[in-house]
């Protein structure tokens, strides 16, 4: 079981993820974690994840979750200074230029190492590799911890420019949209600052924020941890070098085979593969995730080469296929001329599925199982 402070398991409900509160000691502030349903399951096929949330900067006018929810983002400006600070307020936005100290906090995983994926960090295990008559013994040293680390500080003495923006409408539980949102509400700000002060005022970013914000634009801070996760939960798997080198071989042979145009086009796909696995806003993720089919199948803007090849890889009917290359193409186009900014997890999923399966189709013919059949769900629904 994880380690944790004052975290309780709540009453059986039917859902993959629960919320579990808990206090921060010895400072007593009220903290929730996010993780799955049965909290921890032993042996598992790959690590869970958890979260921590919490808010900052409240008080008794400004309540946690109060207030309208908000985006904050602060540069430092190099060397260039307003003197006194220049404070311009707009409907739905305040723009300061100053000089002084700014508050800004979030938290620490000081025992993690990041993970294959953005936002994902996972708590390492080492462990020996001992031989005994039987054959090899992997003896490991379980880290069940989970270190959540709340900090709040101030930067001193710093010349800035801090931008709040009021997102009217938008739900608090959903902050990738909330800093999607924020960052194109402030882009056009940036773009007229840069252009009018040049380079030295727009320097390097100091933080950048979502919470709340009041009408005395009091800012609330919501700070939330990266996905957490511990190597130990998962029991180990020794695999033989003999056997490494077999199924590689294998995979390597076939792509010896490949020629060059088409490498290249696989080299390509793969390169937009790993982009959209390192981004962190969803929908620039959605689209480089969709540029990897675009680059392999697609010569021009027509989608007729993707669904043949969906259906023959996923083996669903034409019109199921159809369908949902036509989907996501309209998202795409809708994402890229601004009539939409919002991907849902099942479409993110989806175009994130579909480009795997097509980059192993043509690295190697064949498609993983699992992601095969998870796609398939999707397209049906």
């Amino acid at each position: 079981m994880p380690e944790s402070s004052g975290a309780q398991k709540p009453s059986s409900q039917k859902s993959d993820r629960r919320i579990y509160r808990g206090r921060i000691e010895p400072s007593g502030q009220e903290v929730t974690t996010e993780g799955p349903a049965d909290f921890w399951e032993p042996h598992a096929d790959f690590p869970h994840d958890y979260t921590m949330k919490a808010w900052q900067c409240t008080d008794d006018d400004h309540p946690p979750g109060g207030g309208v929810p908000g985006y904050r983002i602060a540069y430092k400006t190099i060397k260039l200074f307003s003197y006194p600070n220049t404070v311009c307020m707009f409907r739905n936005a305040r723009l300061v230029i100053g000089h002084g100290s700014l508050n800004r906090g979030g938290v620490h995983l000081p025992d993690a190492v990041p993970g294959r994926h953005w936002n994902h960090y996972l708590i390492p295990e080492y462990g020996r590799l001992v031989r005994e008559r039987r054959g090899i013994r992997y003896a490991g040293s379980p880290n069940l911890t989970f270190d959540f680390q709340a900090y709040e500080e101030e930067v001193p003495d710093v010349s800035y420019v801090e931008i709040i923006v009021r997102l009217d409408g938008l739900k608090l539980d959903e902050p990738e949209t909330l800093f999607g949102e924020g960052r194109m509400k402030v882009s056009p700000m940036r773009l007229l600052l840069d252009a009018i002060f040049g380079p030295r005022l727009i320097g390097s970013c100091l933080f950048e924020e979502v919470g709340c914000v009041f009408d005395d634009w009091h800012w609330n801070r919501w700070i939330g941890s990266a996905r957490l996760a511990a190597e130990s939960q998962v029991p180990p798997q020794i695999m033989t070098s003999t056997s490494i080198k077999s199924r590689l071989s294998i995979a390597l042979d076939r792509y010896d085979t490949i020629d060059d145009v088409r490498k290249r086009k696989i080299r390509f796909a793969s390169r937009w593969l790993w982009l959209a696995e390192e981004e962190p806003d969803r929908v620039n993720r959605f689209i480089q995730y969709w540029l990897v089919i675009e680059s392999l199948e697609m010569k021009t803007s027509h989608p007729g080469p993707a669904k043949k090849r969906l259906a023959k890889i996923t083996g669903t009917p034409a019109d199921i296929s159809n369908n949902f290359i036509g989907r996501l193409l309209r998202l795409r186009g809708d994402l890229v001329h601004g009539d939409a900014m919002k991907v849902t997890e099942t479409d993110l999923e989806g175009v994130s599925l579909a480009a795997k399966l097509f980059l192993s189709w043509h690295l190697m013919k064949a498609v993983p199982w699992e992601a095969r059949r998870r796609l398939i769900a999707i397209m049906e629904n």
